[in-house]
């Protein structure tokens, strides 16, 4: 097994977040996650928004978004909108990427329903390299080939 895989932890630790070596924990990646979320959705991101999605309270949130400040992923000050650096943009852009490669795999692929294949992306999206996401589109796109070319050789 690479190095990179047998390396990374799925809960708590750090996790590498791209080939570019910049870690964070994954409850971390979650929230830049969403603020990434809310930003493309509403062009920033609000503590109330991201507590209410991630379930969590908003002194919880506070002390996150300190520590997020602090590591230079966010810029954020109590009752303002939040916004992600470039730092914390690509680790953000690199989540979600991954999260869109394993659910179209797992929606494509291993014809999984929605709300499964949803709850192993957000299992996998931090654990898994940018190559393995890349590699999982690669076979996604080989596969609905070979199933399109099937179906049709069937019909002719």
């Amino acid at each position: 097994m690479p190095a990179e895989i047998q390396n990374q932890k799925v809960r708590g630790g750090p996790v590498k977040t791209s080939e570019k070596g910049i870690s964070t924990t994954p409850k971390r990646q979650n929230y830049l996650k969403y603020i990434y979320l809310e930003e493309q959705e509403n062009g920033h991101a609000r503590a109330c928004r991201i507590n209410e999605q991630l379930g969590v309270t908003r002194s919880t949130v506070a002390l996150t978004f300190r520590e997020l400040r602090a590591e230079g992923f966010i810029t954020y000050e109590p009752y303002s909108p939040i916004r992600l650096t470039d730092k914390g943009r690509a680790i953000a852009e690199a989540i979600v990427r991954r999260y869109s490669a394993v659910k179209h795999f797992s929606r494509t692929v291993l014809e999984l329903d929605e709300a499964m294949s949803e709850k192993i992306a957000c299992e996998l999206e931090h654990v898994i390299s940018d190559a393995i996401a890349e590699r999982l589109l690669e076979v996604a796109k080989v596969h609905a080939e070979r199933t399109s070319d099937a179906t049709a050789s069937e019909r002719g």
